[in-house]
């Protein structure tokens, strides 16, 4: 191994991404990133004693193109004696569909086929070929889109794979990775039936999205390729500046580090790793506040006014966006007045006041709680009803 799989291997320590015997699941678009990702998780394969498979989705979006991404693939996979897991999803047309952005569709196939190929062929682990140039152009994406400090955070090191998504609000069943797994030969058949073993505590534990490659250039792993003689596909879709990323990566990006700042992508790289430590120690906190004082009753999270009245703004608004997540399930559409407003609204002295959010998301001020519920019909054919209770003294 080179300075450059070494210098992986302390990413990979650091965040403790791999486990011995794991079970790692490799995304591979065909690309350079991914191509690099595969030959460096077959490195480590017998120092953790790894099962490796291949998952490669067509999203039906760039004709021949896509086919031969497919192809390419596949043939890595056969060439390494790997299983090769295959979705083809027309993602413009559930897109379509679906009334969403084609990026927001093509990540929702992603994570559902993900998921699937996880719970059916027990994957402990999903390795993703993200580097430290997606992670730059991820911060200044969600900066221009007046994210807090979590969405500047970047793209987390490791996360679950289970975590909640606007996916789960989606009709679409999961992607069966039974329908979709490719056997190209008896080898990758038996590894398949190595791991389709029976349930155990390993396998019952959420698996892990990793990213090996985060603190990682794509000048370094194009010259890592090119040291190795591996060769890649290319993306033509990278280069159109219909799609916002593509511009901060194509124009924006370019332009501030002629203009501005030549270190630009380190400066937003060290952004990034300074506010996810600081965000893990805020939300270390926030849950700890919100276990303590926070109370379900008929499907609803109570919060104490006095509570919200007294925090810090920052920790706060971190309770009510909480409390939102728990009874809707995500936070999707949920905005910065919002959040105030429902701060606002537990500062005021009169109590039965309610406030309507997206999604039948209701909040209202009892006499010493804040309420959040979600309903099941429609908010304007329930009025302003205030359940009784809520207008009595329920703390103390």
């Amino acid at each position: 191994m080179n300075l450059f799989s070494h210098r992986i291997i302390d990413t990979i320590k650091h965040h403790d991404m791999l486990s011995h015997n794991g079970r790692v699941l490799i995304g591979l678009s065909g690309g350079p990133d991914s191509v690099a990702l595969l030959l460096l998780m077959l490195l480590l394969q017998s120092r953790f004693n790894l099962t490796l498979g291949i998952a490669h989705i067509n999203h039906c979006l760039r004709g021949d193109e896509s086919d031969r991404d497919e192809m390419f693939a596949e043939k890595l996979a056969q060439t390494h004696h790997l299983p090769f897991h295959l979705a083809r999803i027309d993602v413009p047309a559930r897109a379509k569909r679906e009334k969403r952005s084609f990026e927001e569709a093509a990540r929702l196939v992603r994570y559902e086929f993900y998921t699937d190929l996880c719970k059916t062929y027990g994957y402990t682990r999903v390795a993703l070929g993200h580097n430290s140039n997606d992670n730059a152009e991820q911060v200044l994406m969600n900066l221009l889109r007046g994210s807090g400090t979590k969405g500047l955070g970047g793209i987390p090191p490791v996360r679950p794979l289970f975590e909640k998504t606007s996916s789960d609000e989606s009709n679409n069943g999961p992607i069966s990775a039974s329908d979709t797994t490719r056997h190209g030969n008896d080898d990758q058949a038996a590894a398949i039936e190595r791991f389709q073993v029976d349930p155990s505590p390993q396998n019952e534990r959420d698996p892990l999205i990793i990213r090996p490659l985060i603190e990682t250039s794509r000048l370094e792993i194009l010259e890592w390729l090119e040291e190795k003689q591996q060769n890649f596909v290319q993306d033509s879709s990278n280069t159109d500046n219909r799609y916002l990323r593509n511009r901060i990566r194509n124009e924006l990006i370019p332009h501030l580090e002629a203009e501005y700042n030549p270190s630009l992508t380190s400066s937003l790289n060290r952004l990034s790793h300074i506010l996810i430590d600081e965000e893990a120690w805020m939300e270390n906190e926030s849950q700890r506040l919100f276990h303590s004082h926070a109370t379900h009753r008929d499907n609803a999270v109570h919060l104490p006014r006095k509570l919200l009245k007294s925090l810090h703004p920052a920790l706060a608004r971190r309770l009510v966006r909480e409390a939102i997540q728990r009874v809707k399930g995500d936070l999707k559409r949920v905005r910065w007045d919002h959040i105030e407003a429902i701060r606002d609204l537990a500062a005021t002295k009169t109590d039965g006041s309610v406030l309507d959010l997206p999604d039948r998301i209701r909040i209202i001020k009892g006499y010493d709680v804040i309420c959040f519920q979600k309903a099941t019909f429609p908010l304007r054919t329930l009025g302003k009803i205030i359940p009784e209770y809520l207008k009595i003294n329920e703390v103390g």
